[in-house]
């Protein structure tokens, strides 16, 4: 298990009312390779959601993401 402090990815981008697109874009590319790393693997997450992506750190210079909720993933 690892400690999140940073909430998930729709309150994160709620609470701030300006979110760059540099940071958007560092995110989307983290939750590609994440995904790619998956499909490799042959797991499906079938849950991909906002609220299913959790923020690292509070710290938006330390901006990493992390794929949660795997309940409805499988193997194909």
């Amino acid at each position: 298990m690892e400690l999140i402090e940073g909430g998930n990815l729709l309150d994160k981008i709620i609470e701030c009312n300006n979110f760059h697109e540099d940071h958007a874009c560092f995110i989307v590319h983290q939750i590609m390779l994440a995904l790619n790393y998956m499909h490799l693997q042959h797991v499906m997450h079938r849950d991909l959601k906002l609220e299913n992506i959790m923020c690292r750190s509070k710290n938006l210079s330390d901006f990493h993401v992390k794929l949660t909720d795997f309940g409805f993933s499988t193997f194909y």
